[in-house]
């Protein structure tokens, strides 16, 4: 159901066994499907043998919201949109990750698109590798310009989630 990989892994041989370590992990599914499916993951301590297990659920994406810490930002200062997706029993996917998206908003010298290290914004591996690939993630990073409102588009580029969604995002002059 599912292919999992290691971010930053280690190579480690503890007692002849041969592993690998990771603070994190990405989990994505490996074909499409219809409904609702779950798997086991199971991660072994190579030292104690202890084990520890999740269920990772994978589903289709109902509806999509864009997440800000708020609708507006200052001029000249930056904001990170993210999009928070939903199955259709409105629980919330813990992670988009690897899938594409597409942002768009007029060009109207409002807001502008700006990379991860130009926002001074911490991304995985697999948002800046997509980045550099020229592709748009699940968070856009974004600079205020000049005062006004923008409307601000969000779609899915997956061909089984024909899924978009809009907000009013507003640029302030800062008070003095």
């Amino acid at each position: 159901i599912v292919s999992i990989v290691a971010d930053d892994t280690t190579q480690c041989n503890v007692n002849g066994k041969v592993g690998t370590t990771s603070a994190l992990l990405s989990v994505t599914p490996v074909r499409k499907f219809n409904g609702r499916k779950s798997t086991r993951v199971v991660a072994t301590d190579l030292k104690s043998g202890s084990e520890i297990e999740c269920e990772v659920f994978v589903d289709l994406i109902a509806r999509i919201e864009i997440m800000t810490s708020t609708r507006r930002v200052n001029v000249g200062e930056k904001e990170s949109l993210d999009v928070q997706a939903y199955d259709s029993i409105n629980n919330v996917f813990t992670s988009l990750q690897g899938l594409e998206f597409g942002w768009t908003w007029p060009s109207n010298n409002i807001l502008a698109e700006i990379s991860y290290s130009e926002a001074c914004m911490v991304a995985s591996k697999q948002r800046q590798q997509m980045e550099r690939l020229g592709l748009e993630s699940d968070s856009r990073p974004v600079e205020g310009l000049n005062p006004g409102q923008v409307n601000v588009t969000v779609t899915v580029k997956d061909p089984a989630h024909q899924i978009s969604t809009t907000v009013e995002f507003s640029v302030v002059r800062p008070l003095d």
